[in-house]
């Protein structure tokens, strides 16, 4: 375990025991404050000296192979694409026809029984492709693309904060918030 934190721990008990009711009140908080961060600054610089060096070394080599992971990827994405529109217009097709047939029954064009010989001679998609170095499978899958932001539900608009933010410190003030002050404690130790 490391011993840093028996060190702290006197100082942490502090806070919970810490009332602020006076402004004379604020300068023991003031201390504690500055002593846990000359400690979690004193903690961070130990960390660092010794994960630098291994951030530096992962660096390097995440460089190295990012190119080949980047252009590896994309021919991924690329060939499952072709595969699977190939694989999305085989299925409406099949669909198509074994609709023509469907209606052809609810018309009373063809009886069922001659439907059923019909229906089995729809061509069905394969779901699984193996070879000697690989298979691949087909499942359906619902997904979705927004089309017309406009048009969705409340519920589902995330607002942009980093604009809304920009706007505040504009002196802009957007319908639907909220504009309040509050105290930002900025420490600086001896």
């Amino acid at each position: 375990m490391d011993k840093s934190l028996e060190k702290v721990k006197p100082i942490i008990s502090q806070v919970q025991a810490i009332v602020i009711n006076t402004k004379e009140d604020l300068a023991p908080a003031t201390e504690v404050l500055s002593q846990l961060n000359k400690h979690a600054d004193a903690l961070k610089k130990d960390r660092l000296a010794l994960t630098q060096p291994l951030e530096d070394s992962l660096k390097l080599i995440r460089a190295k192979y990012k190119p080949t992971e980047d252009a590896l990827k994309s021919a991924i994405e690329h060939i499952k694409g072709k595969m699977g529109d190939f694989q999305t217009e085989q299925l409406r097709i099949q669909r198509e026809e074994e609709a023509k047939i469907a209606a052809k029954v609810e018309s009373g064009y063809i009886k069922p029984e001659t439907a059923i010989s019909k229906m089995e001679n729809v061509q069905q998609v394969d779901k699984k492709v193996s070879t000697d170095v690989g298979s691949v499978s087909f499942r359906e899958e619902k997904d979705f693309e927004v089309i017309d932001v406009s048009q969705l539900p409340v519920k589902y608009l995330l607002p942009n904060m980093v604009e809304l933010r920009i706007a505040m410190k504009a002196g802009l003030e957007i319908p639907g918030c909220k504009y309040f002050t509050k105290q930002v404690i900025t420490n600086r130790k001896k």
